[in-house]
């Protein structure tokens, strides 16, 4: 083998590498966080918490996956760019601290950084309190409603997310025959709108990324409820390529 081949060999298996990274970070931890990945941390024994620790690994992992596919000097102004339009945007906040405080202005960019972590922590916490509730809910009526886009931005994110009682993944899980009853062939999906001349809205995932797929329209007679299938059990078979699917099918 030549010295040219070998090298597109290397390149290859580094690409595949790559690729590996990104998609087990993005897919099972931050876009979608699979049960598995709950379960690994969980069984660490360590106390972690995993709704925490998944999307940093998925972070990390998609990092990692940056390094290897791209050249370092692209990476390098990929984060430089990052910091700028960060660092811009606190620039009246940074300002007053060198102000005030007299420290250099990396160190206060850091600073101001660092503040806004915590306020937006407690700002959380204060909300997940009845009281902080009733507040947000004031706030959120007379001031961010206002906002363009604001609300188009929230309906989506409860849908998607779980906000509301027709949410995706409040979905119910179905079998649909999708070329009628006579072409055995069928797909999982779920069930995401009722209709009132008894037609059902479908969302079928795509593998191996579930929150792209297909929307259908069908009757409900070429649907068959699986409300056995729990919504996070389906996914995982997407996510897998449709492995692990003949188990589940199997449950009655």
């Amino acid at each position: 083998m030549s010295s040219g081949e070998l090298l597109k060999l290397a390149r290859w298996c580094r690409w595949m590498l790559a690729l590996v990274f990104i998609y087990h970070g993005l897919v099972p931890k931050l876009l979608f966080l699979s049960p598995v990945e709950v379960q690994m941390v969980d069984a660490a024994g360590l106390g972690l918490n995993a709704q925490v620790i998944s999307p940093l690994a998925g972070a990390a992992e998609v990092l990692l996956g940056l390094l290897i596919l791209l050249p370092i000097s692209i990476i390098a102004f990929f984060f430089k760019w990052i910091y700028d339009a960060a660092t811009g945007l606190i620039a009246p906040f940074t300002g007053l601290v060198v102000r005030f405080f007299g420290l250099p202005k990396f160190a206060a960019d850091w600073v101001v950084v660092a503040v806004l972590v915590v306020f937006c922590f407690l700002v959380g916490t204060l909300v997940a309190t009845s009281l902080g509730s009733w507040l947000w809910q004031k706030l959120e009526k007379r001031g961010m409603e206002r906002l363009p886009g604001y609300r188009l931005v929230k309906e989506v994110t409860m849908q998607l997310f779980g906000g509301s009682q027709d949410s995706l993944m409040r979905g119910e899980v179905a079998r649909v025959w999708l070329y009628g009853r006579q072409v055995p062939a069928t797909v999982l999906g779920l069930i995401t709108s009722r209709h009132e001349d008894g037609h059902l809205s479908v969302f079928v995932p795509t593998g191996p990324n579930p929150t792209s797929g297909f929307i259908y329209h069908v009757h409900e007679d070429l649907v068959e409820r699986r409300p056995d299938i729990p919504v996070e059990q389906m996914m995982k078979t997407v996510v897998a390529c449709g492995a692990g699917s003949a188990a589940l099918l199997s449950k009655e």
